[in-house]
């Protein structure tokens, strides 16, 4: 059967959910020449991903900048043109830092979160749940299509958007839908994903936080966010991942 990281690196996100992970999400290596940012996070490529190394230093060789995030210096970091060296553990802080800077430079892609994200569906405050056609009832229709996993016919019921105040399914609204906005249906306020989102990213604002040793330096994470950087390719390695799973260690918070 071989290694789980062969099948990964061969079948890429077809294997991964179905081994109960998502290491390796992301577009192909061989795309890195095309970015003119590599940001490698939590991974050494020179060591545990070396038939990779070769596409990061040719891409390199073209112009591409090298941004290392790791605690130690590594042999990637010792190449990099930038290297933050992140306290072990506060990967995610570093994740919503990184957030918080998106939304206060208004850097954040507007078209592509209304296009290909849940970021336009309106979300039920009282159930959690997204607003679905069939809340407003609507029988949803039979697509004539079985789930592989249940065995169950697959119903049509879309998520609710919104389009100058009124509901529209994803599909009417096209891209129209608004990311930003509420509305009341049947006493029950429903808000879109994107706001939600937006306000769980305020709550971990690191100018909130009293103690400010535990988020990277916002001088040097304020700096990854520029239009001059983009497009960027970003490999991510175990490192981030703070979970007990064999081989890979629990850093203290």
């Amino acid at each position: 059967m071989g290694s789980y990281y062969g099948m990964a690196a061969v079948a890429g996100n077809y294997i991964s959910p179905l081994m109960g992970m998502g290491m390796w999400e992301g577009n192909e290596p061989t795309d890195a020449k095309n970015a003119k940012s590599i940001v490698v996070w939590g991974a050494n490529i020179t060591d545990a991903q070396i038939q990779n190394w070769h596409l990061v230093k040719e891409a390199m060789q073209g112009g591409t900048k090298l941004v290392v995030i790791d605690p130690t210096f590594t042999p990637d970091a010792a190449k990099a043109d930038k290297w933050i060296s992140v306290r072990p553990g506060t990967d995610t802080l570093l994740k919503y830092a990184l957030m918080n800077i998106v939304l206060e430079k208004n850097a954040q892609d507007v078209d592509y979160l209304r296009d290909h994200t849940v970021a336009p569906f309106l979300v039920r405050e009282d159930t959690g749940m997204f607003l679905r056609r069939s809340d407003m009832g609507i029988e949803p229709p039979a697509t004539g299509k079985t789930n592989p996993t249940t065995g169950q016919e697959i119903m049509y019921d879309p998520c609710m958007v919104l389009v100058t105040g009124e509901l529209k399914t994803p599909e009417e609204a096209s891209t129209s839908a608004e990311i930003e906005g509420s509305y009341d249906f049947e006493g029950v306020k429903c808000r879109t994903a994107y706001e939600l989102l937006k306000d769980e990213i305020a709550k971990h604002n690191p100018k909130r936080f009293p103690n400010k040793s535990r988020f990277p330096s916002m001088k040097s994470t304020s700096s990854l966010i520029s239009a001059s950087m983009a497009p960027y390719t970003i490999m991510k390695g175990t490192g981030r991942r703070h979970t007990t799973m064999a081989r890979i260690p629990r850093w203290p918070a």
